[in-house]
């Protein structure tokens, strides 16, 4: 039966297309990512090529961790001497773009690279400095408990787990680890692209498995006795639990080939606080990579029985899709809201965000509140998601034996063809069959109410500091239609700036306060200097239409999320309105001539476009209406290059203009959607496994946009 069970699953083709596609695409991105630092400007970390020869050049060294710290700090030393003499050259030629600009960003960038580098030859050469140095914290905290005001449970829970933790980090006394490079481990453990992948192909799979077969009725045909179907169940269990351990070994293995190929990885046999500082356990990197797959497999194992046991629970779409979001949306207002130090913390880390990050249960120890007793979080989460993942296959296996198999074709009418009543106009029959048979009003009521307090969150990001205070104040006296007025304002403005930081008198704090005065008039100076190469342009200070038209940062992320929940709600709405047809076999009656199959299709995208327009109201136009209404509509007719992340629009559309066109583009991406969910459907035969597939296209491109 468990080879039956893997064919049946196997020579699915939609099965195959979309695991073969996620891996290929987990791949890609896996390499796109990290080679994004070779491009993307990004200060913080030196790009992949610059630490590559940094690396290189260290590993190409005989020396010990000693005199490699010593080489490290040298040249650190020099390259601070060589900025120096570059900034002195840079003073003296003020104007323009020379060559030595070029080459300080050269410099700072090999300059992170040695940091870092010196970072971890540093933890390697003075582990035990901080390994002391964690156990006297927790002595230090151990004695001002005393002091503190805490509760009884609060005090017990506290104790427990700084003796605890020097109890754990007093058995590493005898590792001396050697040096390791860390981007390359820290780049393959807890990438949540990789779970995206993995949870969407074992929920296609639990799909596959459970719900397309109650659906075609084949559950009925193989096995028709409670027995029997409980041993169908456990089959079905196995087969689960043997996908997602190819899953685990496969993504690995390709996170491994991929990140190896760009970063160096660590050998497996050195401790793995070479790379991980902080981690409480006695292993190697190799051991550390391995007791990773395992918790990683017992995670995917514990979300593959949850999704099992919806599916046995649960018949039809729409349940099961709300009690996912339901279950993932309560989940997480957990961890966000209840404390650590809360007799409720163990359920806080029932989660994904705790269960599923194999990587920092293992780089850190930490413990959970268990009614006072303090537990280590690695040990609590093992134990967790294995009596987890049997009771749920259990209770699973138990509903799916249990549970009736009845034919379509036999059972009695349903609610809509008991209300049903003859009529002559298709499209009225669609649409009744779409938003009352197929509650589509329940599902864009359940949008309603998601969009409607997130998108509160969306505001206007004006800057709370003394810069940006500055800078709003002057810019509100030239704002309008650029003149040679404005430069003259700017010039006027900064002269009498210098005037009073010249004045003997001003203390060290004004002089502050004027430094960041003339920093806010040199944002305008350089904004003034787009404009001037603009003809027609406006000097624009209105952060809510820097905000509608992309050109604010963390709104663009909220935007995402947006786009995110909308799609997802489409998707379903989609689906669903297509999917009814192919369940009772209604597409025979209106597929029988060609003016049928004509009038049918319009239907069904009049439906689309109607579900289309209705989501763009719920998660588009609060949010442009709110800001519009915050910052004015007095200049949405300016030229849309006025605000200088537009320079590239031309100069025949407005700012108004480029807002429609923006809109038209979202709703024109809905469209698309719909199209692709419709042919999915016609494709797949079922409702579920095209939401699965649709969701999966959609959805997890913009999550690594969000992610990147």
């Amino acid at each position: 039966m468990i080879k039956n069970e893997w064919i049946k699953l196997f020579r699915n083709r939609v099965f195959l297309i979309f695991f073969a596609a996620l891996f290929v695409f987990y791949g890609f991105y896996l390499y796109w990512s990290l080679m994004l630092f070779k491009k993307s400007g990004v200060v913080e970390r030196a790009p992949v090529s610059v630490y590559q020869e940094v690396t290189k050049e260290l590993d190409g060294l005989s020396l010990t961790d000693e005199e490699k710290l010593e080489f490290l700090t040298e040249r650190q030393g020099e390259l601070e001497e060589l900025r120096g003499m570059i900034f002195s050259a840079q003073t003296e030629q003020p104007e323009g773009m020379t060559a030595g600009a070029f080459d300080a960003a050269q410099l700072e960038e090999r300059k992170l690279a040695y940091a870092e580098a010196w970072n971890e030859v540093n933890q390697a050469v003075h582990y035990q400095e901080i390994r002391s140095g964690i156990i006297s914290n927790a002595d230090k905290q151990l004695r001002r408990l005393d002091r503190g005001n805490y509760g009884k449970l609060e005090r017990r829970y506290l104790e427990s787990s700084l003796e605890k933790t020097k109890e754990a980090y007093g058995r590493l006394a005898e590792v001396m680890p050697v040096s390791g490079h860390a981007r390359g481990l820290e780049a393959l453990v807890d990438n949540p692209v990789a779970d995206f992948c993995s949870l969407f192909i074992i929920l296609l799979a639990v799909v596959e498995l459970v719900t397309v077969e109650r659906q075609k009725e084949q559950t009925f045909l193989s096995k028709s006795m409670v027995r029997g179907r409980r041993v169908h169940g456990l089959v079905k269990a196995a087969v689960l639990g043997g996908l997602c351990v190819l899953v685990t070994v496969l993504l690995l293995l390709e996170g491994i080939l991929v990140v190896g190929r760009i970063y160096p990885i660590p050998s497996p046999g050195i401790p793995v606080q070479a790379v991980y500082p902080y981690c409480p356990l006695k292993l190697s990197i190799g051991g550390f990579l391995c007791l990773y797959a395992l918790l990683k497999l017992l995670f995917y194992f514990f979300c593959g029985a949850c999704f099992y046991l919806v599916c046995c629970l649960l018949r039809r779409v729409i349940p099961i899709f709300l009690v996912i979001l339901g279950g993932s949306g309560a989940l997480l207002s957990a961890y966000l809201w209840i404390p650590e130090t809360s007799y409720l913390a163990p359920l806080r880390n029932v989660n994904p965000v705790v269960l599923g990050q194999a990587g920092e249960l293992l780089e850190r120890y930490r413990c959970v509140n268990i009614f006072g007793m303090a537990v280590n979080r690695l040990v609590y989460a093992a134990a967790l998601l294995c009596v987890g993942t049997a009771a749920l296959l259990l209770a699973a296996v138990k509903v799916y034996a249990e549970s009736e198999e009845r034919s379509v074709l036999a059972e009695r009418r349903s609610e809509y063809d008991k209300k049903k009543r003859w009529g002559v106009s298709l499209l009225g029959h669609e649409c009744y069959k779409a938003f009352r048979s197929q509650r589509l009003l329940l599902v864009l009521a359940v949008a309603a109410a998601v969009s409607v307090p997130y998108l509160k969150t969306i505001t206007v990001e004006n800057g709370n500091s003394l810069e940006e205070l500055f800078y709003r104040v002057y810019s509100s006296h030239a704002e309008g239609a650029y003149t040679d007025e404005i430069s003259e304002y700017i010039k006027q403005k900064r002269d009498e700036v210098f005037l009073n930081m010249s004045r003997p008198e001003v203390q060290q704090r004004e002089r502050a306060v004027y430094e960041t005065m003339l920093l806010a008039l040199s944002k305008m100076s350089e904004y003034e200097a787009y404009l001037s190469e603009h003809e027609n342009s406006y000097y624009l200070n209105r952060p809510a239409y820097i905000t509608l038209t992309g050109g604010n940062g963390a709104a663009n992320r909220k935007q995402i999320v947006t786009n995110m929940l909308m799609y997802a709600f489409a998707i379903v709405c989609f689906v669903l309105t297509m999917s009814v047809d192919y369940q009772r076999g209604e597409n025979r009656l209106v597929h029988s001539t060609k003016r049928g199959r004509w009038h049918y299709a319009i239907a069904k995208v009049f439906i689309g476009m109607l579900v289309s327009l209705i989501l763009l109201a719920l998660f588009q136009v609060p949010t442009l209406k709110r800001l519009l209404a915050t910052d004015g509509t007095e200049y949405i007719f300016a030229p849309a290059y006025s605000l200088q992340h537009l320079s590239w629009v031309g100069g025949g559309i407005s700012i108004g203009g480029y807002l429609c066109l923006l809109y038209a583009a979202r709703f024109a991406g809905l469209l698309l959607v719909m199209a692709f969910s419709y042919l999915t459907v016609r494709k797949v035969k079922s409702s579920i496994v095209a939401i699965v597939c649709v969701c999966a296209v959609v959805e997890i491109p913009l999550a690594v946009m969000l992610l990147v």
